[in-house]
């Protein structure tokens, strides 16, 4: 009787382990353009970080009633909503084994519709400020990095309208990676951080690694306005501030004018910090953390003078 005891304690507990739902990098949380919703991805089994099985969600700015818009058996992450909230752009992939593409749907989960179909990784959509267009960023080439696990490499930025016609490509850097580009508020040009190849040396000299970039939208050039292992940057909703995550100082949040000038620490809690972005009134800067650095993130909200800090309940145990 003993054992049996255990051994249903065992099962239990494990049960527990493997369900839970965890957010990580991917999630990015974003919020609906009024201010009351925020969307982001969530993963089902904590035990499984090699490949976990990602879905999109969407609750109150309080963390409360939170609904599933992603079906089970795909892998979905980065979501974003259009500026008149109707809808949601987000990373989309089959397998652990195939190329991400781009996807849209409707604020609801309903109308589910690819934007892109190759053989290359497409990430990081974003709309235009019209909602017409979207940005994303694409790798060319699978490679294998030199402790043996293989990554897309080659990343460029592309637009395209938001049915996916007339695509076209915006740089032609070829870089290590570009993060989550974002546009202007008027729309002329987009925010992204650069993270170069140290192998690339040429594009090294021009902008060291972790560089905040504009970029033009018609000519695809780049002009930095701040660096030194900065990321993950966004305008204010009136384009005067950028925030972004930069060390030192473990990773925290800043904010800057837009033209990188007056540079202030917002958080000062030694976490790993990602994906900041303002609140649509610009009052409020929501991100991802994860205090300890363990991949156990979660959702964080912070006024813009760095006061009232504090974590937004995802609860996803009785979620459908």
């Amino acid at each position: 009787m003993k054992r049996l005891i255990l051994l249903l304690f065992f099962l239990i507990s494990f049960s527990k382990c493997y369900a839970v739902s965890v957010l990580h990098w991917g999630s990015r949380p974003f919020y609906s353009p009024d201010g009351n919703k925020i969307v982001f991805a969530a993963e089902m089994g904590r035990e499984n970080r090699t490949y976990g099985e990602s879905q999109i969600y969407v609750m109150n700015r309080d963390g409360s009633n939170i609904k599933r818009l992603s079906p089970y058996g795909r892998n979905e992450q980065l979501p974003i909503y259009s500026p008149d909230g109707s809808i949601i752009a987000f990373v989309s992939q089959k397998s652990e084994f195939e190329a991400r593409e781009i996807w849209i749907m409707n604020a609801d989960g309903s109308n589910r519709q690819p934007l892109t179909n190759n053989q290359f990784d497409d990430s990081c959509p974003s709309f235009s400020p019209d909602g017409n267009r979207i940005v994303f960023t694409r790798a060319s080439v699978y490679r294998q990095r030199a402790w043996g696990d293989w990554t897309w490499g080659s990343w460029n930025i592309y637009i395209m309208n938001v049915d996916g016609a007339e695509e076209r490509k915006i740089t032609n850097e070829n870089v290590y990676a570009f993060i989550c580009p974002y546009f202007s508020p008027d729309g002329s040009s987009l925010l992204v951080d650069v993270t170069m190849s140290l192998k690339d040396r040429n594009f090294q000299s021009k902008y060291p690694d972790g560089t905040i970039c504009v970029v033009d939208i018609n000519k695809g050039l780049f002009v930095p306005i701040g660096e030194n292992d900065t990321g993950y940057p966004s305008f204010s909703p009136d384009a005067s501030k950028i925030v972004y995550q930069g060390r030192p100082y473990h990773r925290e949040i800043f904010i800057m004018d837009s033209d990188g000038s007056n540079k202030r620490q917002i958080t000062k809690e030694q976490r790993y910090n990602a994906h900041p972005i303002f609140s649509p009134d610009g009052t409020k800067i929501l991100f991802l953390s994860d205090p300890g650095r363990d991949d156990d993130w979660g959702l964080y909200e912070v006024n813009v003078d760095g006061s009232n800090l504090h974590k937004i309940p995802v609860n996803l145990d009785d979620v459908k």
